[in-house]
């Protein structure tokens, strides 16, 4: 796997944890890229965006950095361009709320869909689950944070829609589409 360039990735990037980080990476870099783009929901900071971004060869990362029910208010734009800085020219960055965006992605155009969004209100966890599913390519996979880490809507969606996620990494759940 490639080396993560060097950048500032210390101090407050993000909450993941290194092995969810490098899980991120080891999927990114072992899905070929003929199966489609890195796709990321919830950007924050950027410290899996850069991890993702990494691996290349494009990331999108839709989010719209002004905070949520766990973060205050505050554009956290200026802080993720800083984080993913050495990285830039590999990802496009969407300021959008993920439902606005996702129904817009082609139909299995990405090898990774790495969801971080909303974790609480039903209808965008759903409208992310549905959509990650549908665009997501074949062989590809649709990795989610915090799965079964105290936000049991992701978890609730998740089996209606009959995604049968297993543990990646820390807090990660992934499924791979057939």
């Amino acid at each position: 796997m490639p080396e993560l360039p060097k950048a500032d990735l210390t101090g407050d990037r993000g909450f993941m944890a290194e092995d969810d980080l490098l899980c991120l990476r080891n999927w990114a870099n072992k899905l070929p890229a003929e199966l489609g783009d890195l796709l990321e929901v919830g950007s924050y900071k950027g410290l899996s965006s850069a991890h993702l971004a990494s691996v290349g060869p494009h990331l999108t990362c839709v989010d719209w950095w002004f905070g949520d029910a766990f973060l205050p208010p505050h554009d956290y734009f200026p802080e993720w361009e800083r984080t993913v800085a050495p990285w830039r020219d590999r990802i496009t960055a969407v300021r959008s709320m993920s439902q606005d965006y996702l129904p817009t992605v082609p139909n299995q155009s990405c090898r990774l869909v790495f969801i971080d969004g909303d974790h609480d209100q039903t209808d965008v966890v759903k409208s992310d689950l549905t959509n990650g599913k549908r665009i997501l390519s074949s062989r590809g996979i649709l990795l989610v944070d915090d799965w079964m880490a105290g936000f049991p809507t992701v978890e609730n969606v998740a089996k209606k829609l009959g995604i049968p996620f297993h543990r990646e990494g820390a807090k990660l759940g992934g499924w791979v589409k057939p």
